[in-house]
């Protein structure tokens, strides 16, 4: 396995930048995994492919220029009759470093200076301390599972390779030129892509039936730095062998490129707090 570097930009580290679409896409159906060669039959749909490789880029790479991105997430998660309500707050530098306080139900701190990833947990006065720097493939995979459940789906879009091997066609809606349509078989999926905004609008995914077992949908959109845009409401369901499970996110208090201090991203902890240390 390779080592993981300690610094990690938006593009390398996809799950750090919340919403990995993909992450979800292949996680709801593991066949993915070995991705499809496109089938590209005219120039016709070669122009159509690149439209859509284009229109999919471009959502993602708005983020690559941040210096840091801070914002306060509100999920509430029905499933199975039991609703769940979330808080947290989510403060992220391009260099890797990053602070996630879980508030709701319990509150939880996790912290990574970008070497070691702290997890501290103040009813129980303990932390867990993984160090990550020496590209420690256990670590990073902890890490990786933290940061995965608290993603938000829909910001950005995961693997857009994987995507683009299952293309079918890609077109912009007749009355409205700005969204373009992208659609996919085996699994059949459909996106929308506002490319004027580059912003994600939805995403389904279908099984084999044509049922639906995956949406996203993004709204309420506003503009924290001139001309970026960023969804302030989504939603999402997904049925699958576990049932289905519908989630609602706010977000809010957006900023963009601020200086955060570096005692943010250093876990102070208490003199009375036991401090574990994992491999």
């Amino acid at each position: 396995m390779k080592s993981i570097p300690v610094h990690f930009t938006f593009r390398q580290y996809r799950i750090l930048c919340v919403a990995a679409l993909l992450a979800v896409y292949t996680g709801l159906n593991p066949s993915l995994s070995g991705a499809l060669e496109p089938v590209v039959s005219s120039a016709s749909d070669t122009n159509a492919m690149a439209l859509a490789s284009e229109a999919l880029d471009a959502v993602n790479r708005r983020f690559d220029g941040l210096s840091t991105l801070q914002y306060e997430v509100q999920r509430t998660t029905v499933s199975r009759g039991v609703t769940l309500e979330e808080h947290w707050s989510f403060a992220y530098a391009a260099d890797g470093r990053l602070r996630i306080e879980y508030k709701k139900p319990e509150k939880r701190i996790f912290v990574f200076d970008g070497k070691v990833f702290t997890e501290y947990l103040p009813a129980v006065r303990q932390a867990l301390q993984t160090d990550i720097g020496d590209g420690n493939p256990h670590g990073f995979e902890r890490m990786s599972a933290v940061l995965q459940r608290l993603s938000v789906d829909g910001l950005r879009i995961g693997n857009r390779d994987m995507l683009l091997s299952h293309f079918e066609s890609a077109k912009r809606l007749d009355d409205q030129a700005a969204i373009l349509k992208v659609t996919g078989k085996d699994p059949a999926y459909t996106l929308l892509i506002d490319t004027q905004r580059q912003t994600l609008l939805r995403f389904e995914k279908y099984d084999g039936k044509g049922t639906l077992t995956l949406s996203i949908r993004v709204s309420d959109f506003q503009e924290p730095m001139p001309g970026f845009w960023f969804p302030t409401a989504l939603q999402t369901l997904a049925e699958g062998a576990n049932g289905k499970s519908e989630s609602t996110v706010a977000i809010s208090a957006i900023r963009l490129n601020a200086v955060i201090p570096d005692k943010i991203f250093k876990a102070t902890l208490p003199p009375d707090v036991k401090v574990n240390t994992a491999n």
